[in-house]
């Protein structure tokens, strides 16, 4: 990805697609760099098929540890990087000598439960068919007439 926009891998631009890419896909982060250039949008596209890649892997390779050692601490993936939970830090394994903490706090119910709204129909509501009457031909003769 880096090479593909001449920057450095740890630049903020590379950052910045790679995490657009995890949160809304392939097709919507093409559109969001906006560039012909066909090196990026290759890029763009190895790494979604890499990052699927390695959390099928490592997710296989996590239920196949769990199966056979039930008190393995489970691996995850983010942003192409493998991870722990160690109570409250993160744990990565590319650095496993900088944990870094995690904010955990304890919610009592769903975020935001209480400003959904179902949006359910009204039953009292009179249902108004369409009889195919000729009133709703809105062809540029009917229109005419019309005072449109």
């Amino acid at each position: 990805m880096a090479a593909a926009i001449n920057a450095s891998p740890d630049h903020e631009v590379v950052a910045d697609i790679v995490a657009s890419t995890e949160e809304y896909g392939l097709h919507a982060t093409l559109k969001r760099v906006r560039t012909k250039d066909p090196k990026v949008a290759a890029a763009i596209t190895t790494l979604v098929t890499a990052a699927d890649a390695l959390s099928l892997a490592v997710s296989q390779r996590e239920l196949h540890l769990l199966q056979s050692k039930p008190d393995h601490q489970r691996t995850f993936v983010s942003d192409g990087r493998e991870y722990t939970l160690n109570g409250d830090h993160i744990i990565w394994a590319d650095s496993p000598d900088r944990p870094e903490k995690v904010d955990i706090h304890k919610l009592d119910k769903l975020p935001y439960y209480d400003t959904i709204e179902m949006d359910t129909p009204d039953l009292s509501t009179p249902v108004i068919e369409d009889d195919e009457d000729d009133d709703d031909d809105d062809s540029p003769r009917r229109r005419k007439g019309r005072g449109r």
